[in-house]
């Protein structure tokens, strides 16, 4: 499996594993492009308090913030 999956959430209610998975990406600039463009897939308002950007081939968190 090949690609990035990015998790984010809100500090305040983290719901943990999975249900934090935001989205897989195909490369890491996509998944920070998303970040950055505060637009989910449905065209909805996206903020999230952390996120961390997961490598899917090695299972690495690659960027985190």
């Amino acid at each position: 499996m090949s690609g990035f999956a990015l998790f984010a959430g809100d500090a305040h209610y983290p719901c943990g594993g999975m249900e934090d998975l935001v989205g897989r990406f195909e490369s890491l600039e996509a998944a920070r492009e998303f970040l950055g463009s505060g637009i989910d897939s449905d065209g909805e308002l996206f903020q999230c308090d952390w996120y961390q950007i997961v490598d899917l081939a090695s299972f690495e968190v690659v960027d985190r913030g």
